[in-house]
């Protein structure tokens, strides 16, 4: 089931649990809850795909002694609002051969060398 809740309801809701009386972990907690709902309401909430840790597949290619491509896998080492740092890097979150999963980097792999065989 799917259900659709505006962010104004988000807020309400919010607010009315970080009012009840609960001990005070879940007190903190509901705090929070509604510190990222009201950020989010106001367009100043941001998730990152990725954090400091987290692995990025990036697709290499290669032609010394033959023409291949492969895959990287890389440890993420800083993040920013636009991009991400591996391998002493920063690349923007577009860049075209940066993949967040092991299996859109396969497809993408797959994609690349069939167009790279097509090409031949």
């Amino acid at each position: 089931m799917n259900i659709e809740i505006s962010k104004e309801r988000m807020l309400e809701m919010a607010k009315k649990l970080a009012s009840m009386d609960f001990c005070p972990e879940q007190r903190v907690f509901y705090k929070n809850i509604l510190r990222m709902v009201k950020a989010d309401v106001e367009g100043r909430l941001l998730v990152l795909p990725r954090k400091v840790g987290d692995v990025v597949y990036e697709i290499l290619e290669e032609t010394v002694p033959n023409h291949y491509f492969y895959i990287s896998e890389h440890k993420v080492q800083d993040v920013s609002v636009k991009a991400v740092k591996y391998a002493d890097e920063w690349e923007p979150y577009g860049y075209e051969n940066l993949y967040f999963t092991r299996e859109e980097a396969e497809a993408a792999l797959e994609r690349r060398r069939s167009e790279n065989n097509e090409g031949m």
